[in-house]
């Protein structure tokens, strides 16, 4: 179960992200945000981009989900390589961009790739 003090600091990384970019901030701007302890927050995580990842990984758990509900009654795997990819490319765009968080290249490829090794792992395909 996730708790309150985790989700806050979730949500705090989330808005301090999208409003100042990933590269810009330190902890200390979401310790501000989200009035929750850093010692704390370290309790919960190694560093930003593991808070990172983990904003990220909510996102995915939620088109994973939406996926498997339309892949239903699909057999061949070349349809559900395109709805993936066509899914991905519309939720990636709305969740991510959507506040216009600016991620820099090298974290945009390490969620991208991390991504594809999810879902490989979880053969959602």
């Amino acid at each position: 179960m996730v708790t309150q003090k985790r989700q806050a600091i979730l949500k705090a990384a989330e808005e301090v992200f999208a409003k100042q970019g990933f590269n810009q901030i330190k902890v200390a701007d979401i310790v501000k945000e989200s009035q929750v302890h850093e010692a704390s927050i370290y309790a919960y995580f190694k560093n930003k981009k593991n808070i990172l990842f983990d904003i990220c990984g909510d996102y995915v758990r939620t088109a994973v989900q939406g996926l498997k509900e339309h892949f239903q009654g699909m057999k061949e795997p070349g349809p559900k390589r395109r709805k993936l990819i066509g899914t991905f490319d519309q939720f990636f765009l709305e969740q991510f961009f959507r506040k216009s968080a600016p991620l820099g290249l090298v974290e945009l490829n390490a969620i991208v790739d991390s991504l594809v090794r999810a879902i490989k792992v979880r053969e959602v395909v």
